[in-house]
């Protein structure tokens, strides 16, 4: 993916540099930094060991280990490292199932009076009563995620999505959908825009990021065969729009989870997502001027060229 967004970072970089010398100059409130830190400091152990599993997962990634076997590997490390720390083996399968339940910012974040100031004396942070309560209630709500138990309905919303995907395309849905969107398409540009507007149209009319990444990836494998396009330039397309626009959309999955968790519409925020939309754009360009072009050769191997080999 470094071909599409490698050159659109550069470009929101830029965008955001010349933004940031003309709207800088506002107040930092560093002793609610402060206060923050302190207490992640009483919730949790915070050291370099804490790097170890997500660094674990990205070296196994590196040497091309599976998705299930490398992404469990950090698991069982994170797990482990855990109990090291003194939990117990029911506290950390109910952290792995129903997410970290805050403890100490719960407790502060809750508190009043002299409850509040008793447990600000018990766990010695030194901050003001009314900075505390607010720092523990922000907290809760970081850590408090939930955790494969929050995913169901995503797994569930994928299900869904391969089994319509699956009776679409044994009916032949698929195929005479693609054919008639690919059928003018003569270009790697045109087929690569073809799958960045579909997963765009399937982000606005489906209303979920799973179901645009999964549907135009069924409808467009065939296709992306025929031409002799290497399966990840397809994945490249899915993920510069399928992934990108749907935090763009305020009835999308997506966009409703950033707009819950960051208290701003998406419409207002949208405008400053460079990377969401000029991301899909930069894809299309690249593949019209022949950049990062992938073809799969006979022999399975994938390789980098303007025409195919």
């Amino acid at each position: 993916m470094i071909w599409s967004t490698g050159p659109t970072y550069l470009i929101v970089a830029a965008i955001c540099i010349v933004l940031g010398f003309n709207y800088g100059g506002g107040t930092l409130d560093a002793a609610k930094i402060a206060a923050m830190q302190d207490m992640m400091k009483v919730e949790f152990n915070i050291g370099l060991l804490g790097f170890l599993p997500p660094v674990l997962v990205i070296f196994l990634a590196a040497r091309k280990t599976p998705a299930i076997p490398g992404l469990f590997a950090g698991v069982l490390v994170a797990a482990l490292m855990s109990a090291f720390q003194g939990n117990g083996l029911g506290d950390i399968i109910n952290a792995i199932h129903y997410g970290y339940e805050a403890g100490i910012s719960a407790e502060i974040g809750g508190a009043e009076g002299d409850a509040l100031l008793s447990l600000l004396s018990q766990t010695n942070l030194n901050i003001l009563p009314e900075m505390a309560t607010d720092v523990g209630g922000m907290l809760t709500d970081l850590l408090s995620r939930g955790g494969m138990d929050s995913m169901m309905w995503s797994i569930s919303l994928v299900f869904c999505a391969l089994f319509f995907g699956g009776v679409m395309e044994a009916c032949g849905f698929l195929e005479t959908i693609v054919g008639a969107i690919t059928r003018r398409v003569k270009s790697v540009g045109g087929m690569m825009g073809a799958v960045i507007g579909s997963c765009f149209v399937s982000n606005l009319f489906l209303g979920d990021q799973y179901l645009s990444l999964v549907i135009p990836g069924r409808m467009f494998k065939v296709s992306f065969e025929e031409k002799g396009l290497a399966p990840r330039m397809l994945s490249r397309a899915l993920e510069d729009s399928g992934t990108l626009t749907s935090a763009l959309i305020p009835w999308n999955t997506c966009g409703a989870f950033m707009y819950s968790v960051l208290g701003v519409p998406t419409l207002a925020y949208a405008p400053y997502a460079f990377l969401n939309y000029l991301n899909p754009i930069v894809s299309i360009i690249m593949s019209y001027m022949k950049i990062g072009i992938y073809w799969r050769k006979e022999d399975g191997t994938d390789v980098v060229s303007r025409n195919k080999p």
